[in-house]
């Protein structure tokens, strides 16, 4: 039997420092949606949930990408996962494939590496490019995780 938990999902993200200098790329964000999860009953569980909210990608760097950068604005934000689900009395243990989707994502860059325009600004001269402006950035991961429950 298969049914539906609404709940609510919090993620916040963060791996290592965003430093100009000697730094070995990061990125840092966070995102909170309404969850709607479907799964199977049982020991053994299989999942699937699909979420909508509002979230921020902070930041996101290369490694030694010291003069670009991506910056995000808060706005809405979007959640997927499906996964594997272990129950046994009041203990879960999981592993979940998750998919997040952040929007008004910017780059961010020095003069010297590149000089852009808006997207919105008409048609630029050949040594000028467009900036990726408020553009929806993917993010895939993989959780483990551990839970109890009544």
């Amino acid at each position: 039997m298969v049914y539906a938990i609404n709940r609510w999902s919090w993620r916040a993200f963060g791996s290592r420092s965003t430093l100009a200098s000697g730094q070995r790329g990061g990125w840092t964000g966070w995102g909170l949606a309404a969850e709607a999860r479907f799964h199977t009953n049982g020991e053994d569980r299989y999942f699937a949930g699909l979420g909508a909210g509002w979230g921020q990608l902070s930041t996101l760097q290369i490694e030694n990408g010291d003069t670009e950068g991506y910056r995000g604005k808060p706005a809405p934000y979007v959640e997927a996962v499906i996964g594997y689900q272990w129950v046994h009395d009041e203990l879960r243990l999981g592993i979940e494939l998750t998919l997040d989707i952040f929007n008004r994502v910017h780059l961010d860059g020095d003069f010297g590496t590149r000089f852009c325009v808006d997207e919105g600004g008409g048609s630029p001269p050949a040594s000028v490019q467009f900036c990726p402006t408020g553009h929806s950035f993917y993010m895939v991961g993989l959780a483990l995780t551990l839970g109890f429950a009544p």
